[in-house]
């Protein structure tokens, strides 16, 4: 019907895929709800039905598609594994391989050898073809009359095709080849029959890559192979691993031997209990002198979880300086349904400091005002999984934000005349918030960024309380692959909308400039007295880096020139490395100043543009460190610019 089927795979799902041969177009993809993987595809000798192997909750059972309803009918329903189906010339019949031999065993875990196996499509029936007492029995495909079967197996040590006639039930060899026949792996299919000619293609691996072979339908018929067959393993070395040479082999081949008997065992209710999973990478440190004092520094986290992983408790403490400037966190996890659901509580602090100079009874004093920020938070979210690569997440907390000032003061030599609490700080802030996010990721990551598929996220978050204002995050990335180069494309919105949202004395202002935006305008790299006007009081080119929303668009050009043979242009495994040339461009603007392309800055706000080249390292698989070169072109007078951070690639 000039139709090609094939499996194919989007947002993490299987889809079965028709192609017109002549157009080269896919006309449709159809996903089949609530079947995990599809293989092993099969079109009626009609084209109005497509067979295939599915899997769901683990089991592999034969699904019938009706192209023109849409619709797919079960024919399987049990714990053996059916899969391969190949239809007969009639259409009536399906054969297919399974191990529903006779040394199956659900009860001690032993399995048969794949067999041969007809599945009679108006009765249901399923007869299981007799074949070889050993070794793999894959691959079936139908002789062009209906009155053989052909399949592939290994009943002698090497992997060959054989004929299976219906009517007697003898077995003939049509293939002995040195190698064998073979696919990507040992039960992959490797044969194909064409059903008018009879002509058969099959794979065989050579020369350390696979070449495809032929038979006109007069070179099928095949030799006549005796009642009995010695098997052999061809992998196996002499003396060989027959049972009684070696311990492990007899105790492989017996399972029984050392199991309970099932009389035993107690039942009891199964009582989730805590233990300790992991440690993260403890640090400490203790700082002297500066702005600052002394303190300490450092922090540890753990992680604990229950037998089946279903719960989890996270804890983590981090210390920056006195004993008030401890933080710590904690944080449940249930991931035991499909809706995961959690609760946290938090306590951290944040510390800076500016200088100011004040004058008593005749003296001038330097100051320096230490403010700590104080976050406490408690917090509850839940997510639902839609696939394996989108999902739903939605949130809630309370958050109260205090503040405290420590004011310290110097005269003019440096030396300290004073220390006092208590200085000018704002009123503690107090609102809860929420947060609904659709997300989506299926994007293969390499060393150092990903390099195929894409993410997404789309989140609100309103606030409500001291401060009343809505946050709206759009975040679309997409990864173009032709190996081994990659080009990726980035927008990206992140704004604060309401009432609040241009409160610049509670808030602090969204700064465009941070490196992982647009590379060329950190804040390091600004000097005053070249980039600002001398009245001190405004500066433009960093000024329009602030506001209440953003708007950022990346490109890369992904070149991975050290890596591994899979992937890298030179092989040097150890210090995987990726140059990207990139361009950068965003803008940052609040109620007062849109965004504008005009030259007009003292009313509108301009995007800022920058062009440069990132090399990115994989350092011992610990972290990603990027090394950037960058041109900022709305930077009057700046040359070009370098920076470093350690993030791995958007």
């Amino acid at each position: 019907n000039g139709k090609f089927a094939f499996i194919a795979q989007s947002e993490g799902n299987h889809e079965i895929a028709i192609l017109d041969v002549n157009s080269s177009n896919v006309e449709r993809r159809i996903r089949v709800p609530g079947i995990g993987a599809i293989s092993n595809i099969a079109w009626s000798p009609s084209g109005k039905t497509i067979a295939f192997s599915g899997q769901q909750g683990g089991m592999s059972n034969l699904y019938l598609l009706d192209i023109d309803a849409g619709t797919v009918r079960q024919l399987t329903n049990d714990r053996y594994a059916d899969i391969q189906p190949a239809w007969s010339p009639d259409g009536r019949t399906l054969a297919f391989s399974t191990d529903r031999g006779p040394n199956t065993s659900f009860e001690t875990m032993v399995f048969s050898d794949l067999q041969l196996a007809t599945y009679d499509i108006a009765s249901g029936k399923i007869t299981v073809l007799p074949g070889f007492s050993k070794g793999k029995h894959i691959n079936p495909q139908y002789s062009p009359d209906g009155r053989s079967i052909f399949f592939i197996s290994d009943a002698d040590g090497f992997t060959d095709i054989y004929r299976h006639e219906l009517a007697g039930g003898g077995i003939r060899r049509v293939t002995k080849l040195s190698t064998g026949v073979s696919g990507i792996t040992s039960t992959s299919p490797a044969l194909t029959v064409a059903p008018s000619s009879g002509r058969m293609l099959f794979s065989v691996f050579e020369d350390q890559g696979y070449a495809v072979y032929a038979l006109d339908s007069s070179r099928t018929h095949g030799e006549a192979m005796p009642s009995t067959i010695v098997a052999s393993n061809a992998g196996t070395l002499p003396p060989g691993d027959t049972p009684g040479r070696a311990t492990v082999t007899s105790y492989l081949r017996d399972p029984l031997t050392g199991l309970a008997t099932g009389n035993d065992f107690t039942y009891e209710a199964y009582r989730p209990s805590f233990a300790l999973d992991a440690v993260g990478q403890p640090s400490l440190g203790v700082s002297a002198g500066g702005p600052f004092g002394t303190g300490v520094a450092g922090g540890v986290s753990f992680l604990f979880g229950d037998q089946l992983g279903d719960r989890q408790i996270g804890v983590a403490v981090q210390a920056n300086g006195q004993v008030q400037d401890i933080g710590g966190q904690i944080q449940y996890l249930n991931l035991k349904n499909r809706w995961n659901y959690g609760a946290s509580i938090q306590h951290v602090p944040y510390q800076y400091g500016y200088y100011g100079l004040s004058t008593t009874n005749g003296f001038t004093t330097q100051d320096l005002y230490l403010q700590r920020i104080f976050l406490d938070q408690a917090g509850v979210q839940t997510s639902y999984p839609f696939s394996s690569t989108r999902r739903i997440e939605v949130s809630g907390a309370a958050t109260r934000v205090g503040y405290s000032t420590q004011v310290l003061s110097f005269d003019a030599f440096g030396n300290p005349v004073s220390e006092r609490s208590g200085g000018a700080s704002p009123a503690p802030l107090y609102y809860g918030s929420g947060s609904v996010a659709y997300v989506g990721d299926n994007s293969y990551s390499a060393f150092t960024n990903p390099i195929d598929g894409g993410r997404y996220r789309f989140e609100l978050s309103p606030t409500f309380g001291t401060l009343t204002y809505t946050t709206a995050l759009a975040d679309y990335r997409k990864y173009a692959f032709a190996r081994p180069f990659t080009f990726a494309f980035r927008g990206l919105h992140y704004g604060r909308y309401g009432r609040n949202a241009e409160d610049s004395t509670r808030l602090y202002p969204l700064f465009l400039g941070e490196e992982t935006l647009v590379r060329g305008y950190s804040v390091g790299s600004f000097d005053a007295a070249t980039e600002c006007p001398r009245n001190g009081r405004s500066c433009p080119a960093f000024d329009r880096l602030l506001g209440s929303r953003l708007a950022v668009a990346s490109a890369e050009f992904r070149i991975p020139v050290f890596g591994v043979p899979e992937y890298g242009l030179l092989t040097v495994p150890f210090l995987p490395l990726t140059v990207s040339p990139f361009v950068d461009a965003g803008v940052a603007w609040d109620a007062a100043q849109t965004p504008s392309f005009s030259s007009d800055q003292a009313k509108f706000r301009i995007p800022v543009i920058s062009a440069g080249i990132s090399a990115r390292a994989n350092v011992l698989g610990y972290a990603v460190i990027e090394f950037y070169y960058a041109k900022p072109f709305q930077r009057p007078g700046k040359g070009w610019v370098y920076g470093i951070q350690l993030a791995p690639g958007w």
